[in-house]
């Protein structure tokens, strides 16, 4: 068994708060500071990109192994053309 939970829960989104920053720092032309809440933004995004990848993973291979005990008959899973 694997418990996994999403720190988000736990926490406030940083998000909203990091846009709001950011829109005040190129507003008022403080380039420092706007460089590096673009970088928090950008690192926020990617470390969303990586958790949504490591929980997506599972749910796909629970559905392609659910697919594969409803009908034994698919053997192989490729795209449309």
């Amino acid at each position: 068994m694997q418990l996994e939970f999403s720190l988000l829960a736990l926490r406030d989104d940083p998000l909203p708060t990091l846009r709001a920053e950011l829109s005040a720092a190129q507003a008022s032309g403080d380039a420092a500071r706007e460089a590096d809440l673009a970088q928090r933004l950008a690192d926020e995004h990617a470390k969303r990109g990586r958790w949504a990848v490591r929980y997506f993973s599972p749910l796909l291979s629970y559905a392609i192994a659910l697919t594969h005990t409803v009908n034994p008959e698919v053997r192989e899973w490729s795209p449309p053309p």
